[in-house]
């Protein structure tokens, strides 16, 4: 089956499900409330305007320890995207449906 990426599709991942997930539900409006995030920056924020990359890859950095970085145990750094989706992935969204 073929599945077409939405706007949806941006906040649920690298991988594309079916049904695809709706974007609405992984905003916690409790949160946005207390972020003092507006109705239409967070609009901006899920509907990005389109990336045009040429076609190009995009490498990650490789690690500095230098430098900020988030808190994960040092091997997660060498993890393939599919063993890191494997051990991160949250399908669940905050929000409640309807």
């Amino acid at each position: 089956m073929t599945t077409m990426l939405t706007e949806n599709d941006a906040l649920s991942g690298m991988h594309v499900q079916d049904p695809p997930l709706n974007a609405k539900l992984w905003i916690d409006p409790e949160i946005q409330a207390l972020a003092g995030i507006l109705d239409e920056e967070l609009e901006r924020y899920t509907t990005p305007q389109v990336f045009d990359g040429d076609g190009r890859a995009v490498s990650q950095p490789s690690f500095d320890p230098a430098k900020p970085h988030q808190e994960f145990p040092p091997e997660m750094f060498t993890m393939s995207d599919d063993e890191i989706d494997a051990a991160l992935s949250e399908t669940t969204p905050p929000g409640k449906a309807g």
